[in-house]
């Protein structure tokens, strides 16, 4: 019984000090929060937070290596391009609603451009290769050699690049989804981002 009075504690502890960080996030850069301001705004005494974390980047670095690991396992699941695809979408999108503040602030100003590239990355390395499917335009004049009309299936050039390109457009939509209050079910999100990637040139 102790130990679970304990256990719950600590992640009251963990909880007030992550709400109190990302609350001082939509405020200041990282660099100009001290630990004593934070411990103040989380009501958390500074012995109980060097008890648990080294300073405030090391605070944001673990809130952001559980994101980061939740994101990493879905995408996972997304790569082996199973008949579950859709749906794993959409538990990736749940994912990031349930994570609103965070990716709020990650997304913002003040937030860690170095861990919202690593996010883009992984999602570039673990998207399917064939997942924008996407072929040349019939409008665009196949003789004008500026043009590259190679499909991408079969071209790992152009493959990167679009892949490159529909994750940044997915993290245009995530990032006007949270700025909106998460208004539409993670479903829609998910399904619009899906026909996004999926959709062929006309």
């Amino acid at each position: 019984m102790d130990r679970i009075k304990t256990d719950r504690r600590v992640r009251a502890t963990k909880l007030s000090l992550r709400t109190a960080l990302l609350s001082m996030l939509r405020e200041l850069p990282l660099e100009k929060i001290t630990v004593s301001a934070l411990c103040q705004r989380a009501a958390v005494g500074r012995g109980t937070f060097y008890t648990h974390y080294r300073d405030c980047a090391d605070l944001l670095g673990q809130i952001e290596g559980e994101l980061y690991a939740q994101l990493r396992e879905l995408l996972e699941q997304y790569r082996s391009n199973s008949p579950a695809m859709r749906e794993t979408l959409v538990r990736i999108v749940e994912c990031i609603g349930k994570n609103a503040d965070l990716c709020s602030v990650l997304l913002s100003e003040n937030g860690d451009r170095r861990f919202v590239s690593r996010v883009l990355d992984l999602a570039c390395a673990e998207l399917p290769s064939g997942a924008p499917v996407s072929t040349a335009d019939s409008r665009v004049d196949k003789s004008d050699a500026r043009v590259s009309t190679a499909d991408s299936r079969t071209d790992p050039v152009n493959a990167r690049y679009e892949i490159r390109f529909v994750v940044c457009g997915a993290v245009g939509v995530i990032r006007a989804w949270i700025a909106s209050g998460l208004r539409e079910e993670p479903a829609r999100i998910a399904g619009l981002l899906w026909r996004l990637s999926r959709a062929e040139s006309r």
